[in-house]
């Protein structure tokens, strides 16, 4: 939890990487300040499933069990779906290649006058 509040109040996104990237065992908040800081960390750009899934751990302690499986169920999610470009995840240059070749047919089928702008 440290780390998450370390990055809250830094707003460095190089702090943020090292929260999402620590272990989740262990990792059960129970103050309404740690609910505050995760749900910071969730609404930042990246997918963040360990913060849904602390978070699912405070809602269920408070026995708001389903908004708890709700997290739980988002946790699991992210770790199902492969390149899941959800709008605040920020895409490297692979996934943006990888974007390009999968739309390519689609544009080309279409006569329209495109505005290239990048989606980062």
């Amino acid at each position: 939890m440290t780390r998450y509040v370390q990055a809250t109040l830094t707003r460095k996104s190089a702090d943020l990487e090292a929260a999402r990237a620590q272990s989740p065992d262990h990792f059960f908040p129970s103050r309404l300040s740690e609910q505050l800081v995760l749900e910071w960390a969730m609404s930042q750009p990246g997918e963040d499933p360990l913060a849904a899934y602390a978070l699912g751990n405070y809602c269920y302690d408070l026995k708001r069990h389903q908004e708890a499986l709700d997290l739980w169920d988002l946790t699991v999610a992210y770790a199902k779906i492969n390149r899941l470009y959800e709008l605040k995840t920020p895409k490297t240059d692979e996934d943006m290649a990888h974007i390009a070749t999968v739309f390519t047919p689609y544009f080309e089928a279409r006569e329209w006058e495109s505005r290239e702008k990048p989606a980062r």
